[in-house]
């Protein structure tokens, strides 16, 4: 297997893994949300921040494949792009948690 101890290696997955939850997260929803309103909900905000927060903890899964094979570097840029994506979820939504 190739040598996964790269920073953009780290950095690629921080990306990447996110994006294609939240994208599996909104199809889950939709289905759920034909189904008898099991989904939906009264507040499309609460949803969302919801679903990006869901999206950005996907980046655990990467995080335990790159502990598992001691890949340092990688989880480095992991950690660095996780918390750019908490960072920016909180600018857009903790005005609204925090009151």
């Amino acid at each position: 297997m190739k040598n996964i101890n790269a920073l953009w290696v780290g950095l690629a997955a921080g990306l990447v893994v996110p994006f294609v939850g939240y994208a599996i997260i909104l199809m889950i929803d939709e289905k759920l949300g034909l189904m008898d309103g099991l989904g939906g909900g009264d507040d499309p905000n609460i949803q969302e921040r919801t679903r990006a927060l869901l999206a950005i903890c996907l980046n655990i899964i990467p995080v335990q494949i790159f502990q598992r094979r001691r890949a340092d570097r990688s989880l480095q840029g992991l950690v660095l792009i996780t918390l750019v994506y908490a960072a920016i979820w909180f600018y857009y939504y903790g005005s609204k948690l925090l009151g």
